[in-house]
């Protein structure tokens, strides 16, 4: 390969763009179905992705700290990040659907966020885009409870893809679904 070449190829941050695209690739999750139970997750390759750019980052990051110092020693520190935190987090996070409740696990594998919800406790639920401080929409869950109280579960990446099957599920078992779209991505 020309120098020249992976000189422009790194300035121009093709690399860059072109591995958060890779990542955020609609389709990167699997679901399963076991009898009643849908399970989803990431799909098996993507945590090799991960797994194999925290093994490339420190030589390619030595090598290209040629052209770019700072760019080089940024992917030499991501590397071990993306083996100690992002690449079990691949493999641990999943959502949980079936007749009678939803749970989901995402996060940190060392300190996850886990939440289960049961149909038969809930009076309504409502699907709802809120948007951020830079102008992003995130969607949330506001599950409410016979009682009254609220519990928010984040659908977050994985999360989204689950929403569609938790809302009819829960449309099945008598309760009250509320889509509430505040932009692009809603179910």
């Amino acid at each position: 390969m020309n120098g020249c070449f992976l000189a422009w190829l790194f300035r121009s941050r093709v690399v860059v763009i072109g591995l958060l695209t890779l990542v955020l690739i609609p389709g990167c999750y699997e679901r399963v179905v076991d009898g009643q139970e849908s399970i989803y997750r990431f799909a098996w390759w993507l945590g090799l992705l991960v797994i194999a750019g925290g093994l490339l980052g420190v030589p390619v990051g030595w090598l290209l700290r040629r052209w770019s110092r700072k760019w080089g020693f940024a992917l030499m520190c991501m590397a071990p990040i993306l083996l100690i935190i992002v690449a079990p987090a691949m493999y641990s996070d999943h959502v949980v659907v079936d007749d009678e409740h939803f749970e989901d696990r995402f996060g940190f594998w060392f300190h996850p966020s886990t939440t289960t919800v049961r149909f038969q406790d809930l009076r309504e639920i409502h699907y709802v885009g809120v948007p951020d401080n830079r102008g992003r929409i995130n969607y949330e869950l506001r599950c409410i409870s016979k009682t009254g109280q609220t519990e928010v579960v984040p659908a977050g990446d994985l999360a989204k893809n689950a929403v569609p099957e938790i809302l009819s599920r829960a449309k099945a078992r008598g309760v009250e679904v509320v889509s509430e779209e505040a932009g692009d991505g809603g179910p």
